[in-house]
């Protein structure tokens, strides 16, 4: 895809510019990849059955899509690559000066390096306007014609397009953001070891070999149909690259890491892990926080914890298993 061969250049052209520059923006940006992804799926969560919607609501719903997409989703990712752009260029002030940047004004830089990709055709919209369409209501249906206004000047400009246009224009939202989120993922997969010492510069990088709980949690992993090709530890954070052998989506891999490191939290507490996992031709990155703590009724999960440790199966087998053998 020549699109996504571009970002990766971008990111390889900065990285021989100034690696230490370009490697902590990718490490500060980790927490905004997350949540840009976790939006995303509350998006697609929300979603109902639309074949029966009338016209009016199909727009309502598509544009409101959209809008979420490039202002939750979409809009970290070109400000992530404004800053990779300006370490290739070498301006120095330009890292924190993005970070102040409103949707608006970081397209409209961005339409400098890439115009075509945020300002699609055939209407050549900008991203930016697309989100003020949608959330401020900017349209109307009449009949399966969608008439949008955009503009900051009264009167303002239209255009018209078709429902099933519109449509492809969210699927085109959708396929931008999953371009930058693989060009992310795909260079930090490839220099992870770098990207590990930039987000934990004094940890230790530990093979995983001592017979301790750290070893109780790679046996688990290894277990878990994962194999450990790479681990970096800071006081309780974990960094892990891992090759998944069972091919499982990042749904199935998540559920996976988290029922393997139900050992290591008995043994040292909350933990923070973050994983990039190759899956055959999927590469996934996943981030959690894994807690326990003691209730009446057992083991549980504290409220900012991804799963519940009640319902996992080893702990709940081992639980009553336990109970057979105190009444034998």
């Amino acid at each position: 895809m020549p699109i996504l061969q571009t970002f990766l250049d971008e990111y390889r052209s900065a990285q021989a510019i100034n690696e230490e520059k370009l490697l902590t923006i990718l490490a500060e940006f980790q927490p905004c990849m997350d949540d840009a992804y976790r939006h995303l799926v509350s998006i697609g969560e929300l979603e109902a059955d639309k074949a029966n919607l009338k016209p009016i609501l199909l727009v309502k719903s598509s544009l409101r899509d959209i809008g979420d997409i490039i202002e939750s989703s979409l809009f970290p990712f070109m400000r992530l690559r404004l800053k990779v752009v300006g370490v290739k260029e070498e301006a120095d002030e330009a890292h924190h000066r993005i970070d102040d940047l409103s949707l608006g004004a970081t397209v409209a830089e961005l339409l400098s390096v890439d115009r075509d990709l945020y300002c699609p055709t055939p209407f050549e919209i900008t991203l930016s306007q697309w989100r003020n369409i949608a959330y401020h209501s900017d349209y109307k249906v009449v009949g399966d014609t969608v008439i949008c206004e955009y503009g900051h000047r009264r009167p303002k400009q239209t255009f018209e397009c078709s429902v099933t246009r519109l449509l492809e224009i969210f699927r085109y939202v959708d396929n931008v953001y999953y371009l930058h989120k693989v060009a992310y993922e795909i260079f930090c997969t490839d220099n992870i070891q770098s990207l590990a010492r930039a987000i934990w510069p004094t940890s230790d990088h530990s093979g995983l070999s001592e017979f301790t709980t750290d070893a109780a949690m790679a046996y688990s992993i290894v277990a878990s149909g994962f194999c450990v090709l790479n681990a970096a530890r800071k006081r309780s954070q974990w960094a892990f690259v891992l090759l998944d052998r069972h091919n499982r989506n990042k749904s199935e891999i998540k559920l996976a890491l988290q029922e393997a490191l139900v050992p290591y939290l008995l043994h040292r507490g909350p933990t923070e892990i973050n994983a990039w996992v190759d899956a055959k031709q999927r590469k996934h990155f996943i981030s959690f926080r894994g807690e326990l703590r003691k209730e009446e009724n057992g083991l549980t999960s504290n409220e900012g914890s991804l799963f519940r440790i009640g319902r996992n199966f080893r702990v709940k087998r081992s639980a009553e298993n336990s109970k057979k053998e105190n009444e034998q």
